[in-house]
């Protein structure tokens, strides 16, 4: 369901940038409850000015356009197309952090019913737990690391 707003939402920012700041104006003022006469009102302008700006025929001035953002509740680079949409996550850290706790434990399960002895398999689950909790710990230092390196970048 999530994912499913985040596409329609990139999808949606991917249109305001192919239609320019109309279709931004156009969509908010909706979104917003407002007819273009309302609009109009607030920005002090005649409705026909509001329809050029949605038609992409005129664009307000620098003094109307901050004001525009405020009513329209947005923030300038929004307006212009120029806010990066949001960013597509790429979850092959936790792919490969779960493949790599399933090898080790599918491996030392195996081991574990095939090596003969109560008390090895308890000594062999035992390691396994061990290299686990390492495992995690070296995954949270990386993760660490990286928030760190981003940081300093910035």
């Amino acid at each position: 369901m999530c994912e499913d707003n985040a596409m329609q939402e990139e999808k949606r920012t991917q249109e305001e940038q192919t239609l320019g700041a109309g279709a931004v104006i156009a969509r908010r003022r909706k979104v917003l409850g407002l007819s273009q006469e309302a609009l109009a009102e607030k920005m002090d302008v005649s409705r026909q000015a509001v329809a050029k700006w949605e038609n992409g025929q005129a664009f307000p001035t620098a003094e109307r356009l901050t004001r525009l953002c405020r009513v329209l509740e947005v923030t300038p680079e929004e307006l212009l197309g120029l806010a990066e949409g949001p960013k597509k996550r790429r979850p092959w850290g936790r792919i490969a952090f779960a493949a790599g706790l399933a090898l080790l434990w599918g491996g030392g399960i195996l081991s574990a019913l095939f090596s003969g002895g109560a008390g090895a398999a308890v000594t062999l689950l035992w390691t396994l737990l061990n290299l686990s909790l390492l495992w995690c710990l070296g995954w949270l230092l990386a993760l660490a690391a990286r928030a760190l390196y981003q940081y300093v970048t910035r």
